[in-house]
């Protein structure tokens, strides 16, 4: 078997589906599968390194720069790809499997993996030759899957979906913490200076009690923070108003390429901690991997 895994990113959309993709390659190449990854992007992905190799190669623009690619299997996962594009590919090969976030579109024959809580109750479409894997058991090879195949679901969900901010961090965070309503929304702390590349406004607004329009092209990459209608609860994070909590938004922009963090009052079912020691208190009963608590870090042991 060869596979051909075709995937986009870049210094203008981010790097999560680039990630997830190294993951994907590493993870077949260990159980001695061929595999060639190619990325659709710009000149910022030249020196990334994402522990493993890859090529740069405009496939979306130009479908028969893969046309010569030798292979069975090709595994998409791509946000900006139509309908049309994916179909074209899928005619190259003998097996195609799709990532998917959230109901992206009607795919044509193959495989579907979508591994978001709640995947299995999308109402995807029955259709022959379209085969569906829902659910967290099916989640798209993160690097710590293939390293700890041994461990409980739940201590491998602890590992994955902070680095992917996909759409199960809103489930996660009411199962783990929260434990509230699904439809309620979470909101996106951005930095001030991004506001304008993610939402259809350029001002400040710093206490999540307005929704704006976040762009089209965006909402696909932060879905934990995007509502039903597109809109998002902003708060904007200038450096001098709040410069430790702009730079762990830095921080996590420097590894996803998107300068957003999920934002939620901190609290369990009772009022918002305001004190260190209510922190911990919260910290230590519910499920949260870590605590920031000023300059500190804090983990669990285990």
């Amino acid at each position: 078997m060869k596979a051909v895994i075709l995937t986009e990113g870049g210094t203008d959309i981010g790097f999560g589906h680039i990630y997830r993709c190294a993951a994907i390659t590493h993870g077949l190449r260990k159980r001695s599968i061929e595999c060639t990854l190619i990325i659709n992007g710009d000149s910022s992905l030249q020196n990334l390194d994402i522990g493993t190799d890859f090529s740069i190669n405009n496939w979306m623009l130009d479908i028969d720069n893969i046309k010569n690619l030798y292979g069975d299997t090709v595994i998409i996962d791509s946000y900006k790809a139509d309908k049309n594009l994916v179909k074209k590919v899928a005619a190259l090969f003998k097996l195609s499997v799709y990532i998917d976030d959230y109901k992206r579109m009607i795919y044509p024959s193959g495989i579907v993996i979508n591994s978001a809580i709640g995947a299995d109750h999308l109402n995807y479409p029955d259709i022959s030759g379209v085969e569906y894997l829902l659910g967290l058991k099916y989640h798209p090879m993160r690097m710590e899957f293939w390293e700890c195949e041994k461990k409980s679901i739940n201590r491998q969900v602890n590992n994955i979906l902070i680095t992917i901010g996909g759409s199960d961090m809103k489930n996660i965070m009411n199962l783990k913490i929260k434990r509230r309503e699904s439809f309620r929304p979470f909101a996106p702390s951005i930095h001030m200076e991004a506001t304008s590349e993610y939402f259809e406004i350029d001002y400040p607004d710093p206490f999540m009690m307005k929704v704006y329009k976040i762009r089209p092209e965006k909402r696909d990459l932060i879905p934990a923070v995007t509502h039903v209608d597109g809109t998002g609860r902003l708060q904007t994070v200038r450096k001098k108003d709040n410069p430790l909590y702009w730079q762990l938004i830095d921080e996590f922009r420097k590894i996803t390429g998107i300068p957003i963090v999920l934002n939620t009052s901190f609290n369990e079912n009772d009022p918002i901690v305001c004190k260190p020691e209510e922190a911990l208190d919260c910290f230590l009963r519910t499920k949260m991997d870590v605590l920031v608590l000023g300059p500190y870090l804090i983990e669990r042991n285990s």
